[in-house]
């Protein structure tokens, strides 16, 4: 059984009801592909993170790539890279 990191993350049941209406990875099909790089729950799970939290900065996951701490500021008139 997956664990669930965040309230927001897809439970079985929901993955289950979600995973057949995805389309077709471009890797399978006859035209060919790049291989996906991230499995695609993560994926679904993230868009719903951001949907369900409105992606406050407070609220971001401390292992996010934003570089910096929650608590941390930007200099005045300075935006984040």
């Amino acid at each position: 059984m997956r664990q669930r990191r965040y309230a927001s993350d897809t439970t079985n049941v929901e993955w289950a009801l979600l995973e057949p209406l995805l389309p077709e990875p471009a890797c399978e099909t006859s035209r060919g592909g790049r291989p996906e790089k991230h499995p695609r729950r993560e994926i679904v799970d993230a868009i719903r993170y951001v949907v369900d939290t409105g992606c406050k900065w407070r609220l971001c996951p401390p292992t996010s790539r934003h570089g910096a701490r929650s608590g941390d500021s930007w200099p005045a008139g300075q935006p984040p890279e």
